[in-house]
């Protein structure tokens, strides 16, 4: 130890206090009761005398002794006030524990022109703050890089809080909390851990070298960090160039927050809530909500900004209620990101922009998730996507739910509900332009595309508009859906192909094509698919395109063989001799006997064919299982559905449905 500065401070040292402080530096723990609020650093006898004892006194005392002392703060105000012979700033640079009487009766705080941060933990620091605040920390940002707590990026440095406060500081970044990155050496296991506090009104007005974010309350630029129980609020990162109103991590090896509220920050271009580069961030029971970046051009990521690294987000809620950014006004993740989110519900009320946008991304997961709200709920560009159980349900404004340009996406279990809202100019669920994209099982229901004066292909594909793109869908149930010119349902343009099978398309609307439409060297091949319209109306239109139709059921008229197209059909039932083309073993009936659209089993609705219906036992070499996942028999029921007769059934006679 400094046997140098011992002899130099013994002298205001009673035989008590030496004691204490020998006992100390001999590797026992020793607690220094502060008993005074003023910023004295010559009262660093600390014993029982009164006022012998400052909070910058018993900390010199701790930073020269060995092993971990502490340090006890009654309730009460302590003001730094600007000292050159101390650097001013609290310095750490041993194992201590600072302890207040609660997190809203102790304060450290600073007097006016005080140039520094609160604390800052050096080589060899270990500090534990518990149940205290520091509040009013704001000095020129010239000459302090963080604002109430800097854990610097010197050797071993880290910190641990709980039930504490981090307030109304302001700092070049991390207003609130700043974590250096690192110098080298070995890391602690984490820079830093933060347990039921609050870090609230704090600002990042610059940037430093080298750093992408700028972190109105924390910035975490190296290590690992863990936020439990914490709320982030009402902090600004002000820098035009910058973002993470509420935090900013840049190249950290690691940030996880659980149970934890991120609400009401600010960032002017990027990250309302947080800005993520190049990190690994796991996010668990946790609200990001109304967190906002003010102007409408060029903002990205009202909630979330994400670049590159890797992502996890489970059993949360992502919500924008005031953000106006332009691109992903909760969610932007570009470059390399890899993001899974799971058991969340995403929320956007801002009517023009999208909730969520990916470009460039390695992968992104998304399973068991609501997304509701205004806008288009997912823009995916050059972004491989899988999604799993996913719930839409948005309220459309000029912009299809979910976008998908030179990507491939795979889709399970996937419902898309337009709740008959307007606006939209094509596939107001799903849009697919220079894409591949598979989905196995979905609904999409009660969606509307109308026509835009100067909008070329507007007012086509009310669930799904293809263009250039390969559309691979089973166990699909289309209904409900309305487009003010072709497609009801389903519009392929521009040398598109689609694959449908075991799927329902009932109850849809156009001038051309309710159930289908397929144009311009598009083709679509269709298996087992339920065409339903009580009104007859014209269900399936080929023009300039080619079609092979097979073990289908169409209920209502067809426009087909269009500017030299082509069309095949096989093993088909259909209520109008137009829809039956260049076979003679397709069935021509009045009624195809259809039960009304209802929840039959496999999760969409279905029309279950009557026992009498003209659909079963027609069709051969079927697909094994129905759109319901039933095991197909063979001959098959044509359409979308086996009708099942249980051999159980000793008194079915010409009565039952």
């Amino acid at each position: 130890m400094d046997w140098g500065r011992l002899h130099m401070l013994k002298h205001t040292l009673s035989a008590a206090g030496l004691a204490t402080l020998l006992s100390a530096a001999s590797g026992d723990a020793a607690v220094f009761s502060v008993d005074r609020t003023d910023d004295f650093a010559g009262a660093s006898a600390c014993t029982s005398a009164p006022l012998d004892c400052s909070l910058r006194g018993a900390l010199q005392a701790v930073n020269i002794s060995v092993g971990a002392d502490e340090i006890v703060l009654p309730a009460g105000t302590f003001t730094l006030s600007q000292n050159t012979a101390s650097a001013d700033a609290l310095a750490v640079g041993s194992e201590v524990t600072i302890r207040g009487s609660a997190i809203d009766q102790t304060f450290i705080t600073a007097d006016a022109g005080f140039p520094a941060s609160a604390i800052v933990v050096n080589a060899g620091g270990a500090l534990t703050l518990e149940d205290l605040t520091l509040i009013g920390f704001q000095p020129d940002p010239a000459e302090s890089r963080a604002g109430a707590l800097h854990i610097t990026g010197a050797f071993g440095a880290s910190a641990v809080l709980r039930r504490v406060g981090i307030e109304n500081s302001r700092g070049q970044a991390g207003g609130g909390i700043l974590v250096s990155r690192s110098e080298g050496g070995a890391e602690p296991e984490f820079r830093l851990r933060v347990f039921d506090s609050i870090i609230s009104g704090n600002q990042a007005v610059g940037n430093l070298a080298d750093q992408a974010c700028a972190g109105g309350g924390v910035a975490l630029l190296s290590g690992r960090a863990s936020f439990q129980n914490v709320t982030i609020t009402e902090n600004r990162a002000e820098l035009f160039a910058l973002g993470g109103g509420g935090v900013c991590i840049d190249r950290a090896e690691q940030f996880t927050l659980d149970s934890s509220a991120i609400s009401n920050n600010l960032a002017q271009f990027s990250g309302g809530g947080i800005h993520s580069e190049q990190s690994v961030l796991q996010i668990n029971g946790t609200t990001i909500d109304a967190n906002e970046i003010p102007g409408t051009q060029l903002g990205q990521g009202g909630a979330l900004f994400l670049r590159g690294g890797n992502v996890v987000i489970n059993d949360s809620e992502l919500r924008n209620t005031v953000n106006q950014a332009d691109l992903g006004t909760v969610i932007y993740g570009l470059d390399f990101l890899a993001l899974q989110l799971s058991r969340s519900i995403v929320l956007d009320t801002n009517p023009l922009n999208n909730g969520t946008y990916f470009e460039a991304t390695d992968l992104i997961e998304i399973s068991d998730t609501t997304f509701t709200g205004s806008g288009s709920v997912i823009f995916a560009r050059n972004a491989p996507m899988t999604l799993t159980r996913v719930a839409m349900s948005p309220f459309l404004s000029q912009s299809s739910a979910l976008l998908v340009f030179d990507s491939t996406l795979f889709a399970t279990d996937l419902v898309i509900d337009g709740v008959g809202t307007s606006g939209a100019l094509r596939g107001a669920a799903l849009q697919v332009d220079g894409s591949a994209v598979t989905v196995r099982g979905c609904e999409f229901r009660r969606h509307v595309v109308e026509v835009l004066s100067g909008s070329p292909e507007s007012g086509v594909g009310g669930a799904v508009y293809a263009s250039d793109s390969t559309l691979d869908m089973s166990d699909c149930s289309l209904h409900g859906n309305s487009a003010e010119v072709s497609g009801g349902a389903i519009a392929l343009r521009d040398e598109s192909n689609l694959t449908l099978s075991n799927s329902t398309l009932s109850n849809n609307f156009a001038n051309g094509g309710e159930g289908l439409s397929v144009i311009g060297n598009s083709q679509a091949t269709l298996q087992n698919v339920t065409f339903a319209d009580p009104n007859g109306a014209n269900q399936l239109e080929v023009f300039g395109a080619s079609s092979t139709i097979g073990n289908s059921a169409i209920e209502g008229t067809c426009s087909l063989f269009s500017s030299g197209g082509d069309t095949d059909s096989l093993g088909n039932v259909v209520t109008d001799s137009s829809c039956r083309v260049q076979n003679a073993g397709d069935l021509v009936v009045p009624d195809l006997q259809l039960h009304p659209l209802a929840d039959n089993g496999g999760g969409s609705p279905s029309h279950l064919p009557r026992l009498n219906s003209p659909l079963r036992d027609f069709a051969m070499n079927c697909p094994d299982e129905d759109q319901r996942g039933e095991l197909r028999g063979e001959p098959c029921d044509a359409g979308a559905i086996e009708r099942v007769i249980a051999d159980t059934n000793l008194f079915m006679d010409s009565f039952e449905e």
